[in-house]
C-alpha cells in the first residue's frame, strides 16, 4: 500500500478519534458540537481519498472521489459557523450567511456527487487514482472559502490581545485551509501530480484544539465545562435562580454550606433557604446579612450578592446569588472583642492595684505600730498581773496579729502578681526564681482552681532563669487555667521543675479529658479554640508559645484524649542574647 494512502487512511482514523474526545468532553456545548461535526466531514473526505486509491477500477475510483465532496465541501460552512459561535462580535456580524453558506455548500454536494461538474474523470497514479478536476470546483471554492476566510480574520482583529494559545488556534485553522487550496483545487488545475492531503491537514488543527481543551481548560471550546469548574473551585456558594425564586442549579459550595446535595437544592424557593436579617447597626456587614437555614435547622450567619441575569436583548432570565459563609468573620470578631475587654481588664486591674496599695500601706503601718504597742503592753502585764487568762489574752493577741500580717502579704503579693499582668507593666529582662514566678500564678488563678482542682508542687529548689517574669507568669497563667478548664470533676494539677543540663524543665500535668489528635494538632495555632464563641480568645497557646520561644526555649504537648495533658516547657537557664526589641511585650 501506497504511504499516501496510509497517511489518509491514518487521518480518517484520527480525525473521528479527536471528534469523539472534543464532543465527549462537552456535548451540550455548540462549539464542541461544531468542532466535532467539522472533523467528522474531515474524516469522510479521508476515508473517500482511502477508497478512490485503493479502487479496482476508474469508475469506482471516480465515484469516491466524488462522494469526497460531501466531507470537504461541507469543511469550509462548519469552520465559519464554528467561528461566528465562539466569538459573539463574530456572530452579530456575520450570523445572517450562515444560510447561505450552508445552502450553497449542500447545493455543491449534490452537483458533485450526481454529476461530473466538478470531478470529470479518475486517471491512474502511482498512488492509485487521481481525478480529473472540472470547472465546478473552482466555483464551488470561490463562493464557499470566502465565509471562513472572512471570519477567520475577524478572528484574528478581536483577540490580537488574547493568550497566545489563542492565536495558535486560529493559525490551526488556517493551515487546513491553505494546504487543501494548494494539493486539492491549485496544483489539480495546474495538472501537476500531487496526493490530496487537504483532509489530512485537518487533523493538525483537531489535534491543536483538543490539547488546547485539555490542557489548559480553553474557554473558547468549552465555556460550559470551564465555567462549572470555576464554580467548582469557588470559596463562596453560588445559586442560580428563575424568575419565581426556585432554584434552578447550584455548585458544590452551597450544597456543603446547607448540608445538602445541589441536586435537593434544585426546585427550592430560595425563600426557604436564605432569610434576611436586620441591618446592623454596628455595620459589621456591609450589605445584606441572612441566615441560612441548614437541613439540620442549623442557622448560619451568610453574606449574600444578588446580580440580575438577562440574555443578549437585556430580557430578564432569573438571578445569580453568592453565598458567603461568615461564621469564621463571626466568630473572629467575637475573639477580638474578648481580647480587647482582657487588655482593658489589665488597664483596670493595674488601677484597681494601684489603689489598694495606699490602704495596703495604710494597715501595714498601723499593724508595725500594733505590734510594738501589744508586745510592750504583753511585757508591762505580764510583770504585774500573775492570770492565766490574761496571759491566754495576750498571746492570743499576739498571734492575731502575725495572722493579720500574712494576710496582708498575702493580698500585697496577689496585688503585685495582678499588676504584673497590665500592659503598662514595665517589660524588663532579669533573673527570677521559676518556682516562686509558679507560685504567684496559682495564687492568682486560686479562685478558679479551687472549685476544679487541687494543685500540687514538686519543685526543685534554686532555679532561676534570665526572663522577662511577668511573661513567663502569663505563660503559666494561662496553662493552669486551661488544665483547670479541662477537669470534667475535682482533679488534681501537678507542678514540676528541674534543672536539666543549661536548661530548667517545667511540666503542668492535669488528670483532665485530655485532647484527641486532631485536637493536639491545631492548639498552637492562633485562633484555634474548642470553647464556645465567646468563651475564649483561641490565643493563649499561641501567644504562650511565642514567648517560650522568645526566651530561647521550646513547649511541648503530651496529651490522649481521655488520660489527661501535660505541657513540657524548657528554658535555657542564662536565656537569649537581649535584642533592641526585648524590652516590648508581645501580647
Amino acid at each position: 500500500m501506497h504511504p499516501y494512502v496510509l497517511i489518509s487512511l491514518f487521518s480518517s482514523l484520527a480525525a473521528g478519534m479527536l471528534a469523539g474526545a472534543i464532543w465527549a468532553r462537552d456535548a451540550h456545548n455548540r462549539g464542541n458540537q461544531l468542532a466535532a461535526l467539522l472533523l467528522v466531514a474531515g474524516s469522510i473526505w479521508s476515508l473517500c481519498d482511502v477508497l478512490s486509491s485503493t479502487a479496482a477500477d476508474a469508475a469506482t475510483a471516480i465515484l469516491f472521489i466524488r462522494l469526497s465532496c460531501v466531507g470537504s465541501i461541507l469543511v469550509p460552512p462548519l469552520g465559519f459557523h464554528m467561528l461566528i459561535t465562539l466569538e459573539p462580535a463574530l456572530r452579530r456580524r456575520y450570523a445572517r450567511f450562515l444560510r447561505i453558506a450552508y445552502g450553497a455548500s449542500i447545493a455543491f454536494a449534490v452537483v458533485a456527487v450526481t454529476t461530473d461538474a466538478m470531478w470529470v474523470d479518475a486517471h491512474p497514479v502511482s498512488w492509485g487514482w487521481t481525478g480529473e478536476i472540472g470547472i465546478g470546483v473552482a466555483i464551488s471554492w470561490s463562493v464557499l472559502v470566502p465565509f471562513p476566510v472572512a471570519a477567520l480574520i475577524g478572528w484574528f482583529r478581536l483577540r490580537d490581545r488574547a493568550h497566545p494559545l489563542d492565536a495558535l488556534l486560529g493559525i490551526a485553522v488556517g493551515i487546513p485551509a491553505l494546504i487543501a487550496t494548494m494539493t486539492d483545487f491549485v496544483l489539480p488545475v495546474m495538472e501537476v501530480p500531487f496526493p490530496r492531503v487537504g483532509s489530512a491537514s485537518l487533523v493538525t488543527w483537531g489535534a491543536v484544539a483538543l490539547w488546547k481543551v485539555y490542557r489548559f481548560r480553553d474557554p473558547i471550546l468549552a465555556p460550559h465545562l470551564f465555567a462549572r469548574e470555576i464554580l467548582a473551585t469557588l470559596p463562596d456558594g453560588i445559586l442560580l435562580l428563575r424568575l419565581d425564586g426556585t432554584i434552578r442549579a447550584a455548585n458544590e459550595k452551597m450544597a456543603a454550606l446547607s448540608g445538602r446535595s445541589a441536586a435537593e437544592l434544585t426546585g427550592l424557593s430560595v425563600s426557604s433557604l436564605l432569610v434576611e436579617e436586620a441591618e446592623r447597626s454596628d455595620g459589621v456587614y456591609e450589605g445584606r446579612a441572612h441566615r441560612l437555614v441548614r437541613v439540620s435547622g442549623e442557622p448560619i450567619s451568610v453574606y449574600v450578592r444578588e446580580t440580575p441575569l438577562a440574555d443578549d436583548d437585556g430580557n430578564p432570565l432569573g438571578y445569580v446569588i453568592v453565598v458567603r459563609d461568615l461564621r469564621e468573620v463571626v466568630s473572629l470578631r467575637s475573639r477580638l472583642i474578648t481580647s480587647g475587654r482582657l487588655a482593658a481588664v489589665g488597664q483596670l486591674a493595674a488601677g484597681i492595684a494601684h489603689e489598694i496599695n495606699n490602704p495596703i500601706a495604710y494597715v501595714q503601718s498601723d499593724l508595725n505600730m500594733l505590734r510594738e504597742h501589744w508586745q510592750s503592753l504583753a511585757s508591762d502585764l505580764g510583770k504585774e498581773v500573775d492570770d492565766a487568762n490574761v496571759t491566754r489574752i495576750l498571746e492570743e493577741g499576739a498571734e492575731l496579729i502575725e495572722e493579720s500580717y500574712e494576710g496582708l502579704d498575702r493580698v500585697s503579693g496577689i496585688v503585685r502578681d495582678v499588676g504584673g499582668f497590665s500592659p503598662n507593666a514595665r517589660i524588663q529582662w532579669e533573673e527570677a526564681d521559676v518556682n516562686r514566678l509558679l507560685d504567684a500564678s496559682v495564687r492568682v488563678t486560686h479562685p478558679q482552681l479551687r472549685d476544679h482542682a487541687a494543685v500540687e508542687r514538686h519543685f526543685e529548689a534554686g532555679l532561676r532563669v534570665r526572663c522577662v517574669p511577668q511573661e513567663l507568669m502569663q505563660v503559666f497563667l494561662n496553662l493552669l487555667l486551661n488544665a483547670a478548664q479541662a477537669m470534667e470533676s475535682a482533679g488534681t494539677i501537678r507542678l514540676y521543675t528541674k534543672r536539666d543540663g543549661d536548661f530548667v524543665a517545667i511540666s503542668v500535668v492535669d488528670d483532665g479529658r485530655g485532647m484527641s489528635a486532631q485536637t493536639a494538632e491545631q492548639v498552637f495555632r492562633p485562633f484555634f479554640t474548642t470553647k464556645a464563641v465567646g468563651e475564649g480568645t483561641g490565643l493563649g497557646l499561641s501567644i504562650s508559645r511565642q514567648i517560650i520561644e522568645k526566651h530561647g526555649g521550646s513547649i511541648e504537648l503530651e496529651t490522649a484524649s481521655g488520660s489527661g495533658t501535660a505541657f513540657r516547657i524548657r528554658l535555657p537557664i542564662n536565656g537569649p542574647e537581649p535584642t533592641p526589641s526585648a524590652g516590648r511585650s508581645d501580647r
